[in-house]
């Protein structure tokens, strides 16, 4: 599998479940989460695609798969929109670069890594100033997605940390055959 078959996987509209850890406060550590995603293929005459490639000063020709994530609001995280956008810059096709951009005024987009495993997942990472991010995502079944991301600000181990679960309920359309 490569990241453009993966974020093809990824399309349709899921029921996520979160639980996430907060390893260092000693009250409410530990947190439960429900909402609806939405993931949508993004074609690469996308205008917002262009923009947030162009905005990152990275070449347009070398954007693989793009993806827009949107989530609706929960009593712990407000609705939300984000893009991914994968970026080849090596001849090996299992890494490359993921620009991701959350919609919110100021917010600038991000430029991390993607790596694929052997296993068939992917791991995303990315580092602004002090704090690092790792999530990993693979599909335990066609319509079954699991995630895990880790979060740490410093040096020092890991401060935050979820799993999520995501159900697949509208798969994308098929595709005609030509």
């Amino acid at each position: 599998m490569n990241i453009i078959e993966f974020f093809g996987h990824s399309v349709g509209k899921w029921f996520s479940q979160r639980t996430s850890y907060q390893l260092a406060q000693k009250e409410q550590w530990h947190q439960s989460d429900k909402t609806d995603v939405f993931m949508t293929a993004l074609p690469h005459h996308e205008p917002e695609l262009i923009r947030i490639v162009q905005a990152s000063k990275l070449d347009l020709s070398q954007v693989q798969a793009g993806l827009k994530v949107e989530w609706q609001q929960t009593l712990l995280k407000k609705a939300g929109t984000t893009f991914l956008i994968a970026i080849a810059n090596t001849a090996d096709e299992a890494e490359g670069l993921l620009l991701r951009s959350v919609i919110a005024p100021g917010q600038l987009p991000v430029l991390g890594r993607y790596r694929l495993n052997s296993d068939n997942s992917v791991v995303l990472a990315s580092e602004v100033g002090d704090v690092y991010a790792e999530e990993r995502i693979w599909f335990a079944a066609p319509n079954l997605r699991l995630r895990t991301s880790l979060m740490r600000q410093g040096r020092e181990g890991f401060e935050h940390s979820s799993f999520y679960s995501e159900i697949r309920m509208v798969p994308p359309p098929e595709r005609a055959v030509a």
